[in-house]
């Protein structure tokens, strides 16, 4: 299913060809008039018309991906805002040891120490609940198979994949029919609706293009493009302004509080029981609850916003750092060491946040798997910064504290992880200005400071690390794909039209790769778009396949009153342009039994 974003650029684009064209009939014109007018006048109603298929899938949605996507959303929250306090408790640790005269500097450091601990102990809790996201997420079990890839009578699909693949033309027309008994805010999520048709018949042929097969057969990676066509888009045909949240706000006026307009429920119900046919006793799919559903989605994929980048130790610490250039500041954790018992298997890889340049390499999908397990470096960590304050205490004091002297060691490292379920003991060091002048002069506090920096930055490494999971396992979209590979190669066509691919044997172990499988027959091209094609190119007006045309040719021809002849299958599962369809036999048998489906077909 197309991206909300693209969904929307695409809808911008069709109301723009709209309002340039015109009609020599004085009735069209005044047709045309009056549906640019009321989108105008009501852009959120328009909007909700664009995503009339996502509202739709989500109204019977019981793929648990929301209620995934809520925890792992407030899981993310929680580790950001550790990384935020994090960095107000570095600093009030450096400005307290650089500046022990200072008017409360005692206090400032005893209540930093403390706030340190804390936090650690919530580190811990917070790892039982990463732990279960990530096990629950890479099942891939919010993203099922589509119904026809098992088989399955159309009467026992879900909502999401018959609007997309049975009925689309008439969908559209039952709109427009019902729209005109209503009022102008009806007419406005008319207009969306059919640019939602065009940008899944065009959107839907470059993806499968892109993908190496249709959503039917390669669910995973169809996910994968969507996510980073959609974030491709946002960087480079929307507005600052065109953001999930900002989405979310347009619809929420349309159904404050959860309650969908009643004129705009009734018309999309009444439209998808014509069009589909439903008989009195058979429910319509709720109009209001995939609307929720789909505000609720846009928050949530908006929510997983990194920290600021770790500051580098303020005043003079990094100058004192790196005074000496043969003896550089240690690093907290070894570079060529693996954390072991972190991913329930030998060892968890510590490397880049985001796949880096290059071709996407086999490696990819399990390596993104793994990176959520370095949330433990932080469990790690947590006891060290404990035992390094105790030692504080003791310096202090004027003893040693051996420990110290043997913390950078590997050894601590290949240990097992805390756990999860252990709290620390809060200790309050209770520090004197004595003291602290005596600690901040020792060679232990510039340790401190690139101990606690180092820290920082691998708490922050590791929030851009269980980001990179949620994307790779399709709950969220990348941040942007330029130079990243895994996610660039959706965005530009570089292969040679062909297939579709049948489905990968291991599916979750290569969908992040072009399929390397013999194509599905019969063949079928999948889209018309050029070697070099970008996203922008199915709304441009520069290929064949357009979904400004697709739209304005549609929207004229229900003006003109004339009937359907064709409803387009808008997976675009057996290629660009291709009509609704079914399997004669089984879509497993060589060639596949292709029915072409009558229009008044179901």
């Amino acid at each position: 299913m197309i991206e909300y974003r693209w969904l929307r650029a695409i809808h911008g684009s069709f109301l723009d060809a709209l309002e340039q064209a015109a009609f020599l009939e004085p009735e069209l014109e005044a047709r045309r008039r009056a549906a640019v007018d009321a989108v105008r006048d009501a852009p959120a109603v328009g909007l909700l018309g664009a995503f009339i298929h996502h509202v739709v899938a989500r109204s019977d949605d019981g793929s648990g991906e929301l209620d995934l996507l809520e925890r792992a959303s407030a899981t993310w929250s929680r580790g950001r805002e550790l990384a935020e306090r994090l960095g107000s408790i570095r600093a009030a640790l450096e400005s307290a040891l650089e500046n022990p005269a200072a008017p409360n500097a005692t206090g400032a450091f005893d209540t930093a120490t403390v706030q340190l601990q804390e936090l650690a102990n919530e580190a811990i809790a917070l790892r039982a609940d990463v732990d279960a996201i990530r096990a629950e997420a890479t099942t891939m079990q919010h993203l099922p198979p589509h119904p026809r890839q098992d088989d399955l009578e159309v009467s026992r699909w879900g909502w999401g994949d018959r609007v997309i693949a049975r009925r689309g033309d008439a969908f559209v027309r039952a709109v427009y029919r019902n729209a005109a008994q209503s009022t102008p805010r009806c007419l406005a999520a008319a207009v969306g609706v059919t640019s939602a048709y065009a940008a899944h018949a065009t959107g839907s042929a470059f993806l499968n293009h892109v993908v190496g097969g249709p959503r039917r057969l390669h669910h995973f990676r169809d996910r994968l493009g969507s996510y980073s066509i959609g974030s491709w888009v946002s960087s480079n045909l929307s507005t600052t302004a065109d953001t999930p949240s900002r989405f979310a706000d347009l619809l929420d006026t349309v159904a404050p509080n959860g309650e969908l307009d009643p004129d705009l429920d009734a018309l999309l119900t009444a439209s998808l029981r014509e069009a589909y046919d439903l008989p009195a006793d058979v429910d319509a799919p709720s109009m209001r609850t995939g609307v929720e559903r789909v505000i609720r989605h846009l928050r949530l994929l908006d929510s997983f916003t990194m920290p600021a980048v770790p500051a580098p130790p303020s005043g003079g610490w990094m100058q004192l750092a790196w005074s000496d250039p043969g003896n550089p500041p240690a690093h907290l954790v070894p570079q060529d060491l693996d954390v072991v018992g972190t991913d329930n298997g030998p060892a968890v890889q510590v490397g880049p946040g985001e796949p880096g340049p290059g071709t996407p390499g086999k490696s990819d999908v399990k390596s993104a798997s793994e990176v959520c397990g370095v949330i433990a470096l932080i469990l790690l960590v947590a006891d060290v910064v404990q035992a390094f304050i105790r030692c504080v205490v003791q310096w202090a004091d004027g003893e040693t504290c051996t420990f110290w002297e043997n913390m950078f060691l590997s050894k601590l490292f290949e240990q097992d992880p805390p756990d999860p379920r252990e709290q620390r003991e809060v200790w309050d060091p209770q520090s004197t200005e004595q003291g602290l002048t005596a600690v901040g002069t020792s060679p232990q506090a510039l340790q401190l400071v690139m101990l606690l920096f180092d820290l920082h930055t691998q708490t922050f490494d590791t929030l851009a690390r269980a980001r990179t999971f949620l994307v790779i396992t399709g709950l969220i979209a990348p941040e942007s794909t330029e130079s990243l590979p895994l996610y660039e190669q959706f965005v530009r066509i570089t292969v040679e039209p062909f297939g579709p691919h049948l489905e990968e044997p291991d599916p979750e172990s290569t969908y992040h790769r072009y399929p390397t499988t013999e194509a599905e027959e019969p063949t079928a091209t999948p889209s018309p778009y050029p070697h070099g094609a970008l996203p922008r190119a199915v709304s441009d007006g520069s290929a064949a396949l357009d979904a400004g045309t697709i739209a304005l040719s549609l929207w004229s021809d229900i003006a003109h009153g004339a009937d359907g002849d064709v409803n387009l299958d808008l997976d675009a599962d057996r290629g660009h342009g291709h009509p609704a369809w079914e399997a004669a036999g089984s879509v497993h048998d060589a060639p596949v039994p292709v029915r072409i489906l009558d229009y008044t077909d179901q």
